[in-house]
This record gives structure tokens, C-alpha cells and sequence, in this order.
């Protein structure tokens, strides 16, 4: 081997250590940075609300220097930064010793009001020595609202429940968010026990009472029912059969009920609503011709009575009468009788011209057509027609039987006037002998 190679071994073995020294050294000299995302408040976020991003960037490379450090969000849909939150931010120095070698960054996000539960990622965005931008992404858990359960029609077969009857009733249930819902439970509180239980009463006759307000009683089943899952955009129904008590009340009811249901995040949630129910009763009616009085110059007056022969009491009873060829009306068409209680009774009373000829031995049967309307203690109107059919017959005046009786018993009185005025002069006359 030549001196010359040698020395040309020698100079190559310089160059490649001075070479690998500078490499190393330049090596250890770059920035290692690391960016993580140590939390969001709230933790998941709703749909509408604000959550801060926090953030940690970390040096993890010895003896190495980042200098004017940038960070900055890249947001996009369903997440937004208010005009007022400042985007970008920048650090003078960023080293691995001595004072600094971790930043700490926030930002406050808004979600959308139409965003989706899920996951949805957000783009972190730094460099350093104005050089390139680079991108990290990181995940934000949203949370649709809890309040997507909704009741969405309430239906009972029959619609009224009568005192003492059954009742088929259903509530529907829809899952409103775009998410499943799990162990979804709907509870009838017939009994009032949520405001029991939360201490708004406080004696045990309060309690009591609270506890037979409600005139239903299940049948066949609880008054609570569940299913395991509802999925997004399904609806449920929930079926119970009731029974009234026999003495309830005609009225509407206010049923408390509890909607109970966990989210995917294992999260219960309780939702309180009110219904309402009707109480009715089939209204039990009768109406008759309690009389007819002569009036003289061919009026009479027809007398009709209107019986509530039901359990329910009857408001703002009105009764027309309708005009025929048989008769006129000499009075008001339309008469307001006003309330009919339980087992009681009302009279109208119209005055009638007939048309045709009135004698002592009625011929003729007419029939009065009634219109008759009134309302319940719900308040919900009925409108029931009748046909009376009623017999006339005069009794006074015009050569009438009446007129003649008069006038025998006028005759009468007069003879007998005359005879006792006969007697009492005879007796005078005899006294004057003596």
C-alpha cells in the first residue's frame, strides 16, 4: 500500500467524522414537539354550547430551541370561535432547559346548534422559526340534549271514561335525537307520589289525600312499563288500561308522569310531564208535557218539563221551539232554563195559537218539534232535537163549557137570593101582626 493511499485513507476518515459530528450535532439541536389535548370542559358538550380546549406543547429534544412559536384552531363544522376569541398565538422562545420547555394553550369553541352526538375532530395547527405549519387533530365529544324524548300524542279509547268504566290509554313516545336512547321506563304517577317524595307535604293526611286525588286504578298490569331501547327518530307506545272510580268526578285530570331513560354514555335522565284524562258520563235525559192551560181568545200555554235523570249535573239548558202549520207562536221562540242538576227537573213553557178549530173533546194530536242544547261539567255542548206530541182541548170562555157553568151558578145564586129574600119578608110581616 503507497503512502499516498494512506494518506488519502487518513483525509477520507477526517472528513467523514467532521461530517458525522456536524450532522449529530445539527441533529440535536431540533426541536421534538409533541402537542396533546389534556381535556375539554364540558366533558362531552351539548349542541349550542361553548367547551374550552386545553392543550399542552411539550420539547422533548435536550438543548433545542423553537423560536417564535405560533399556535393557532382550525375549526370547521359543527365547531366555531367567536369573533372575539383570538385565533392565533404566538411565544418568544420555546426551550427544552431552564424556564420553558412545555406551553399551555385554551380556546373556547362553540358547537352548533344542529350538531350530531358523536365524536367530531378539531385541527391544532403550530410552527416554529416561521417555518411550515403543521397540522394535529383531536377529538371533541358531543352529547345531543337529554331532553329529545318527547311525548307526542296522548290518546284514550273512549275518549271520556265513564264513572266506574275502563279506559284503553295510550302514550306515544319518540326519541328525538339522532342517537338510541337505552332502558327507557314511563311511569303513571296516579298517586302523586314525586310530589310526596320531595317533601312538599308534610303530614300524613296531606299525603293521604295527595294519594286518592286521582280517580283511576290500573288494570291487567302496573302503572309503569319499559323498553330496553328506542332508536333515533322511532316511536313507542305505551298502553294502560284504567279503570275510574264508580263516584269520580266529571272533570278533566292533570296525571303527572315520569320519563325516565339513559343515554349512550350510561348518563340517567328523569323528565316529569302532565296529561290530562277526562272523566264524562253519558247525559240521561227526558222531556216531557207537564200541561196545557187554556188562556182564552184561543191561546194556550204549553208547560214542558225537562228531567236530568243522569249522574251528571247539566249547564246553560236551552229549548226553541219551532213553528208548524198546526199552530203560531204567540211567545218567544227560545227559552234559557239554565242549569239542571243530578235527579232534578226545569220547566219551559211556550204560548201556542192553533190554527185549526179548538173543542171541548180534542180531535187533533200536534207535535211539537224542540230543538234542546246544554253543556256538561267539561263544558263540551249537545245538541239533542224532540217531537211532543200534545192534545188541546178548550175550557174557558167564548159559549165555552166554562161560560156555562158560570152562568148556572149564577142563575142559582139568584134563586136562592130570591127565596131566602121572600122568607126573611114573611117573617117581618108576621111580626108587625103580633
Amino acid at each position: 500500500m503507497s503512502k499516498n493511499f494512506k494518506k488519502y485513507m487518513v483525509l477520507v476518515s477526517f472528513i467523514f467524522i467532521f461530517v458525522f459530528s456536524h450532522l449529530t450535532n445539527v441533529e440535536g439541536q431540533t426541536p421534538n414537539i409533541i402537542v396533546n389535548m389534556i381535556g375539554q370542559d364540558p366533558d362531552p358538550v351539548t349542541p349550542g354550547r361553548y367547551v374550552e380546549l386545553r392543550f399542552v406543547i411539550t420539547n422533548t429534544r435536550p438543548e433545542s430551541r423553537a423560536d417564535n412559536f405560533e399556535v393557532r384552531l382550525e375549526p370547521k363544522f359543527p365547531f366555531f370561535l367567536d369573533e372575539s376569541e383570538e385565533n392565533l398565538q404566538r411565544f418568544a422562545g420555546f426551550v427544552n432547559s431552564g424556564t420553558r420547555n412545555s406551553l399551555n394553550v385554551k380556546y373556547k369553541v362553540r358547537v352548533a346548534n344542529d350538531a350530531v352526538e358523536g365524536v367530531d375532530e378539531i385541527g391544532f395547527l403550530y410552527r416554529y422559526s416561521n417555518g411550515k405549519w403543521i397540522t394535529r387533530y383531536f377529538d371533541v365529544d358531543i352529547q345531543t340534549l337529554d331532553s329529545n324524548l318527547e311525548i307526542r300524542d296522548v290518546v284514550s279509547v273512549p275518549s271520556k271514561i265513564l264513572p266506574g268504566e275502563e279506559a284503553d290509554f295510550t302514550i306515544t313516545i319518540k326519541n328525538m335525537a339522532d342517537s338510541r336512547v337505552n332502558d327507557v321506563s314511563l311511569k303513571l304517577d296516579l298517586t302523586y307520589s314525586a310530589i310526596t317524595g320531595e317533601g312538599g307535604m308534610n303530614s300524613l293526611t296531606d299525603k293521604i289525600t295527595a294519594y286518592n286525588s286521582l280517580p283511576f286504578v290500573p288494570v291487567g298490569s302496573g302503572n309503569e312499563q319499559s323498553v330496553k331501547f328506542i332508536e333515533a327518530g322511532e316511536e313507542v307506545n305505551f298502553t294502560y288500561r284504567l279503570r275510574s272510580y264508580p263516584d269520580a268526578e266529571v272533570k278533566v285530570y292533570k296525571i303527572p308522569i315520569i320519563l325516565s331513560f339513559a343515554d349512550e354514555l350510561e348518563q340517567k335522565h328523569e323528565k316529569k310531564e302532565v296529561i290530562g284524562l277526562v272523566v264524562g258520563s253519558l247525559i240521561d235525559t227526558k222531556f216531557l208535557v207537564d200541561s196545557v192551560e187554556d188562556l182564552g181568545n184561543d191561546m194556550y200555554e204549553v208547560s214542558l218539563k225537562f228531567v236530568n235523570v243522569g249522574r251528571t249535573d247539566i249547564k246553560s239548558l236551552n229549548v226553541e221551539l219551532t213553528e208548524t202549520s198546526d199552530y203560531y207562536i204567540d211567545s218567544s221562540r227560545e227559552v234559557y232554563v239554565g242549569d239542571v242538576d243530578s235527579d232534578d227537573f226545569q220547566v219551559a213553557r211556550f204560548v201556542i195559537m192553533p190554527t185549526f178549530q179548538v173543542t171541548e173533546m180534542p180531535q187533533k194530536k200536534v207535535n211539537l218539534p224542540l230543538n234542546v242544547s246544554y253543556r256538561d261539567p267539561n263544558n263540551e255542548k249537545y245538541t239533542v232535537s224532540y217531537e211532543l206530541p200534545v192534545r188541546i182541548r178548550k175550557t174557558t170562555s167564548n159559549g165555552g163549557p166554562g161560560s156555562l157553568t158560570i152562568i148556572i151558578g149564577i142563575i142559582v145564586l139568584l134563586v136562592l137570593g130570591y127565596f131566602i129574600y121572600k122568607r126573611v119578608k114573611k117573617r117581618a110581616r108576621m111580626r108587625k101582626r103580633v
